[in-house]
């Protein structure tokens, strides 16, 4: 029952629908899980193995749903009301920055992705 896996199955609908997602959320975790994606794809010449094909895939698909993204200074929006430092969560903020409640929070702007994230991992800030 053990038959060789010469070809994988790659399909374009799948692609465009994982470039569509990407373009509509527009994180950097789903990059990350995209790019990691194309790097299985890409390299199953020498892995020959579905399994890291289908755990690619579940990885996008978790990294749509995780409401958490990652900072990065200079890429991303900036950090307001920081008081510490340190790697930590912040939470974003949509629209009308909240400024008066003295919370730190990530401003990211009037326009919300398909699904948003609610929080920012924050390592470092620039200063």
């Amino acid at each position: 029952m053990n038959k060789e896996i010469s070809k994988v199955r790659f399909s374009w609908i799948e692609f465009s629908c994982f470039l569509l997602l990407f373009f509509a959320t527009f994180r950097m975790t789903y990059a990350i899980a995209f790019v990691l994606c194309i790097l299985a794809y890409l390299s199953f010449n020498w892995h020959r193995s579905n399994h890291l094909i289908h755990s690619a895939t579940a990885l996008i698909g978790i990294a749509f749903l995780l409401p958490i993204d990652i900072h990065i200074p200079g890429v991303s929006s900036p950090i307001l009301e920081s008081t510490h430092r340190g790697p930590r969560l912040v939470e974003v903020g949509y629209g009308f920055p909240r400024l008066a409640e003295g919370k730190e929070f990530a401003a990211v702007g009037c326009a919300q992705p398909l699904y948003p994230d609610k929080w920012r991992l924050v390592w470092f800030e620039e200063k």
